[in-house]
């Protein structure tokens, strides 16, 4: 953008000039060589306006009649320089003129080109001109060509130098961001006693042989698979570092070859920014997705998490956010709590209202900030030792005698006599005192074991466990289930509702408790 400023030796103008910024839209335009051979070729008539000197810097001021620039010189660095201001003093005759100052840039191409009409009531009059630098200027030899009354009447030039070191980052490709994070991700597979594969998710290398994942994606295993990229896999049993409440996990991984995704420096995303994650609809392969950040929430244990425009496969669950320099900006979670996606392949997230639902994937991001990646790591801990200690969330069994299963506020006796739910929901005051949890069974086979419901905290500590009843399945009958539950001394929070039959976990809901 440009501006003109022009001043007598004697008479002050009262008002700026307006301007009129034209755009140069041809595709080319004369070198800045040919346009001072062709100053010098001018008709004999131009010699009528004389310049008595012109001067450049990116700092000045109007002093009385005259201008004073504050740093003369021809040489400007973006982007600490932040304007170009180019000033003339001219002898001439007196009389209405029209004045025109045209910006080329180093190709020779009109950036602006402004045009106005003075009076002048001296012989000698002044002006300057003043050009804001734009993001992405052109580095090189730039020019001011001043015409008066269509006659050249004077051209100034000045050099733009581009610090590199001092601009934000150029974005990268989509397709080199994927290559990069290709080949620091790996699927991460829990697998429990008897070998079944509770899930398979996603993680990455965040430092040489340490790979992050979410907790999610390793609760309730006793082994732990890695799939790396180049192919291979490394069985695990134990774990280099852990949150339960910001839900992540840190494997310790042989793996040199392999190069790890670098993190974006705190601070540096805002809610709006385009970033990328990789999803996984398939067995083995990724597709990169662009997301927007969306907002930012504290959840269970104060811990952070970004919510991001996300609905990819279940997979993705431990995968990289990057930012368009491929940086990390954090990990795709689980959601608000570690163990909800622990339940036959169903995702519970919770959106910005407070209500949790159902869904693919989280779209919930684990900031890197809150991961505690500064060595020393302390001594590892056993798959063993975490479920011995009651830090793991049973998993929901596969192929469950559960047909369904809901929370509700109250219930009432139908028609038939069956028990019915009214008012089924997931979120709950405890001022309401009571509620109730049915869960309708139907037998895979002839046997007979007990029904058990248990609720548990964000901490993973058992805050109600019914007395188990017993209890005899058929192949193929229907059986309901209830309980009913005060919940009127419950903390506010997020709890998690477990039915089981035995030892096995059934089913499972999470409810919210509010005030």
């Amino acid at each position: 953008m440009t501006s003109t400023k022009w001043r007598t030796p004697w008479i002050a103008i009262a008002a700026l000039l307006s301007l009129a910024l034209v755009t140069a839209l041809q595709a080319g335009g004369p070198q800045i060589q040919a346009t001072q051979a062709q100053a010098q070729q001018a008709p004999a008539q131009a010699a009528q306006f004389h310049v008595v000197r012109s001067v450049s810097g990116s700092k000045g001021a109007e002093v009385g009649n005259d201008f004073a620039m504050e740093d003369p010189r021809t040489v400007f660095k973006f982007p600490s320089d932040k304007q170009v201001i180019v000033f003339f003093e001219w002898d001439g005759p007196l009389g209405m003129h029209k004045f025109q100052g045209t910006w080329r840039s180093p190709d020779g191409k009109v950036v602006s080109v402004s045009n106005f009409q003075y009076e002048a009531r001296e012989t000698r009059f002044r002006g300057y001109w003043t050009l804001t630098l734009p993001e992405g200027v052109t580095p090189g030899l730039w020019a001011l060509e001043a015409q008066i009354d269509g006659q050249p009447a004077g051209m100034h030039t000045f050099q733009i130098q581009v610090d590199e070191s001092s601009l934000p980052p150029k974005p990268m490709a989509e397709a080199d961001i994927y290559k990069r994070a290709l080949g620091a991700m790996v699927f991460v597979e829990s697998v429990d006693a008897t070998g079944h594969r509770i899930s398979r998710r996603s993680g990455f290398f965040v430092q040489p042989n340490l790979v992050l994942t979410a907790f999610e994606n390793i609760d309730g295993a006793t082994t732990v698979r890695v799939e790396l990229p180049g192919g291979g896999r490394q069985t695990l049993t134990e774990l280099a570092a852990w949150n339960r409440a910001a839900d992540w996990v840190l494997l310790r991984v042989n793996a040199p070859n392999v190069r790890e995704l670098m993190n974006a420096k705190p601070g540096s995303w805002k809610i709006g920014d385009i970033d990328y994650l990789l999803d996984a609809p398939g067995e083995g392969g990724r597709t990169i997705q662009p997301v927007e950040i969306t907002g930012v929430q504290n959840v269970v244990g104060n811990t952070q998490r970004i919510y991001v425009s996300w609905s990819g496969d279940i997979q993705s669950v431990g995968s990289p956010l990057l930012d368009a320099q491929g940086l990390v900006v954090g990990m795709l979670g689980a959601g608000p709590l570690a163990g909800m996606g622990n339940q036959a392949g169903q995702q519970l997230v919770m959106n910005g209202t407070g209500r949790l639902l159902e869904g693919r994937a989280s779209q919930m991001v684990v900031p890197i900030t809150e991961v505690a990646l500064v060595p020393p790591l302390g001594s590892p801990v056993t798959l063993a030792d975490m479920s011995a200690r009651g830090l793991f969330v049973t998993p929901v069994i596969p192929n469950s005698e559960v047909q369904t299963g809901y929370v509700c506020e109250t219930l009432h006796v139908d028609r038939s006599g069956e028990p019915v739910g009214t008012n089924i929901r997931q979120d709950f005051s405890r001022k309401q005192g009571t509620i109730a949890v049915v869960a309708m069974w139907r037998g895979v086979k002839d046997r007979k074991t007990t029904s058990e419901l248990r609720i548990y905290d964000s901490e993973n500590r058992k805050v109600v466990g019914a007395t188990p009843k017993a209890f005899n399945l058929k192949r193929d009958q229907m059986i309901i289930s209830t309980w009913k539950i005060s919940i009127a001394q419950f903390p506010a929070g997020i709890y998690r509702v477990d039915v089981l039959a035995g030892d096995q976990v059934q089913w499972r809901e999470y409810i919210l408790v509010t005030e």
